[in-house]
C-alpha cells in the first residue's frame, strides 16, 4: 500500500513496506509490531505536514493580501510541533531498534546447557575441552576455523559451555564463535530482522524527505534530505549486528569443497566413557 504526499512542487509515494515484514516469531511479532505503529504514527505526521504546507501555500498565493498580510498569516499557520512530531517518532524508532537488538542478544543462545545430572554430558564436553587446550596452536587454529564455518560441532558446545582460560581458547576467539553460532543456528531469524532494517531504511528516508520539504516550504529552510538526515543511534546500531551475522553466513556458505575435505581431516577423538 502505498499514498503519495506532495509538498509545494515535490511529492513522493509513501509505502508501509515496514508493516509488511513477517516475523519469525510470536515475541518477536510484538517488537515488529511496535516498529510499524511508530510509523503508522509518522504517515499521520506526514499527511499533518502536507495539509499544512497547502494551507501557508493558499495564504502566500491569496491575491487579496500584501505582502506583509501574506508574512504574518503563513507565520502563525506555522506548527513547529509538527517538526517535533517528526522528531519525536524518530527517536522512538531508535529505541524500538535497540528493544529488537536488545532480544536478539538476550534470546538467541549459542548453545544449550547441559541438563541438569547430566554427568555423561559433563565429562564429554570436559574431555573434549582438555585435548583443545592441548593442541599446538595452529591445529587449535585449524579447528576455529573449522568452528566458524560450522563443523566440529560437538567441540564448539563444549567450548562455548566452558570457561575461555580453562578451555584454550582466547576471550575474543570466544567472542566470535559464539557469534558465529548464533548466526549459523539462526538464519530465518537474522533474514527476517534484516527485511526489517531494510524497509524501516525505505520508509525513513520517505519521511525525512517530506519533512524537510515541510520545513523548507513552511520556515524558509533550504535543506536536502540527504544532508540533514539524523543519526538513529539504535538503527545503526541492529543494522551493524545484523550485518555481521549475514557476512558470517555468507562466508560459510561460500566455503569451497577443498576447504571442507582439509578441514574433515582434523579429528577429534570421541572421549572415553
Amino acid at each position: 500500500m502505498s499514498y503519495e504526499i506532495k509538498i509545494g512542487q515535490r511529492s513522493i509515494a509513501i509505502t508501509d513496506n515496514v508493516s509488511e515484514v513477517v516475523a519469525p516469531n510470536e515475541q518477536m511479532a510484538i517488537l515488529f509490531k511496535g516498529m510499524a505503529n511508530i510509523f503508522g504514527d509518522l504517515r499521520a505526521v506526514a499527511m499533518l505536514a502536507e495539509a499544512e504546507a497547502d494551507a501557508v501555500e493558499v495564504i502566500r498565493n491569496d491575491p487579496d493580501l500584501n505582502e506583509a498580510a501574506k508574512n504574518r498569516r503563513a507565520r502563525d499557520a506555522a506548527n513547529r510541533d509538527t517538526l517535533t512530531a517528526f522528531t519525536r517518532s524518530t527517536a522512538m524508532i531508535s529505541e524500538q531498534a535497540e528493544n529488537i537488538l536488545n532480544y536478539l542478544k538476550t534470546k538467541l543462545a549459542p548453545v544449550a546447557p547441559l541438563a541438569e545430572g547430566d554427568v555423561v554430558g559433563f565429562m564429554r564436553d570436559s574431555e573434549l575441552r582438555n585435548v583443545f587446550r592441548s593442541l599446538d596452536g595452529a591445529a587449535k587454529e585449524k579447528l576455529m576455523v573449522a568452528m566458524y564455518a560450522g563443523n566440529q560441532t560437538d567441540l564448539c558446545d563444549a567450548l562455548l559451555r566452558g570457561n575461555a582460560i580453562c578451555s584454550g581458547v582466547t576471550d575474543s576467539q570466544l567472542e566470535r564463535l559464539t557469534f558465529a553460532r548464533i548466526a549459523t543456528d539462526n538464519g530465518a531469524v537474522i533474514k527476517s530482522v534484516s527485511n526489517l532494517v531494510k524497509a524501516i531504511n525505505r520508509n525513513l528516508q520517505q519521511i525525512i524527505a517530506v519533512r524537510t520539504w515541510y520545513a523548507n516550504l513552511v520556515f524558509g529552510s533550504n535543506d536536502d534530505p540527504r544532508d540533514v538526515a539524523p543519526r538513529v543511534s539504535g538503527l545503526a546500531n541492529l543494522s551493524e549486528y545484523i550485518d555481521g551475522m549475514e557476512k558470517i553466513n555468507s562466508r560459510q556458505g561460500k566455503a569451497d569443497d577443498e576447504d571442507g575435505k582439509q578441514l574433515s581431516l582434523i579429528h577429534i577423538s570421541e572421549p572415553t566413557r
